[in-house]
């Protein structure tokens, strides 16, 4: 795994630590950790462009992809490392082409990312404990929480909600979207679903994927 990450372009490296944090304001993308932890940070947005308080989401260790995450009116992300932690930026183009022969790899990297974001996510959060493995076309029943054993995408639409009760078209449009073992989804009525694997979307083009332009 790492020897394709070794031959990504990287745009820069950086070094990230408590007085240098990687924020949204900084150059979105894909980054991956080279060195030292790197720990995600949702942080409150005070009025007066002040900042409250800030938990924590995840962590991630050398090896492990991030994508920068959009801010909103409340609340925005930071990423905060250790003591000389340093990460970089890898052109997403060369990182989808590099990846296009190699699926399983690219599903563990990105549902590796997923899973840690949702693990915190999650808590105090009902899941109902009956799941269905989404992995092939076919008729969906609602009141179960439908996952994906590795990585598998279903096109987003209002009768498909996340674990947040918010329908997926909200969150992605008409866009796909990813489903893992933590980030599942749910539905309102029973449906029909095509779902999708990562090769599938990437195709020999080595195209990004939609719901993961950057």
């Amino acid at each position: 795994m790492m020897k394709i990450l070794e031959l990504l372009t990287i745009k820069k490296s950086l070094t990230i630590n408590n007085s240098s944090p990687l924020s949204v304001e900084d150059e979105k993308g894909l980054y991956i950790v080279e060195s030292g932890m790197l720990y995600l940070f949702a942080v409150t947005q005070l009025k007066g462009g002040l900042i409250g308080a800030r938990y924590q989401i995840a962590s991630f260790e050398p090896g492990d992809i991030f994508f920068t995450l959009d801010s909103s009116d409340k609340e925005t992300f930071i990423f905060i490392g250790t003591q000389n932690t340093r990460v970089s930026q890898i052109d997403s183009k060369s990182f989808f082409l590099g990846y296009q022969d190699h699926s399983q790899l690219f599903d563990g990297l990105l549902s590796r990312w997923i899973n840690k974001i949702c693990s915190n996510l999650l808590r105090g959060i009902h899941i109902p404990k009956i799941g269905v493995a989404l992995e092939k076309d076919g008729i969906y029943q609602p009141d179960v929480s439908l996952f994906s054993h590795l990585l598998h995408w279903v096109k987003a639409d209002e009768n498909i909600v996340g674990f947040n009760d918010h329908s997926l078209q909200e969150w992605a449009q008409d866009k796909w979207f990813p489903v893992t073992g933590k980030q599942v989804v749910f539905l309102k009525e029973e449906q029909t679903l095509k779902i999708k694997t990562t090769a599938s979307l990437i195709g020999k083009t080595g195209a990004t994927p939609p719901s993961l332009s950057t």
